[in-house]
């Protein structure tokens, strides 16, 4: 429906809905499921939404932030699926 936009998806550290931390595998699917559409160029990036619990100590982030450590240095050069 937006061919000539930049399509992101977010990613969310914490489970509104349960009031608690993002369970770990759930974090994980998110990201490498989001990371497989940057690849693919079904998605142009991915914003990590985490509001007010990037510092508290959930095991989410710190795994996310090791996580971005191994693939944030990827060169993904290619079009954008239309």
């Amino acid at each position: 429906m937006t061919p000539d936009k930049r399509h992101l998806v977010g990613c969310y550290m914490y489970d509104y809905g349960n009031n608690q931390e993002m369970p770990l595998d759930k974090m994980k699917m998110q990201c490498e499921k989001y990371h497989e559409w940057v690849v693919s160029g079904m998605a142009d990036g991915l914003v990590l939404c985490s509001n007010c619990c990037a510092d508290v100590g959930f095991k989410t982030v710190e795994w996310t932030r090791e996580w971005i450590a191994e693939i944030g240095n990827e060169n993904i050069n290619i079009e954008p699926v239309s």
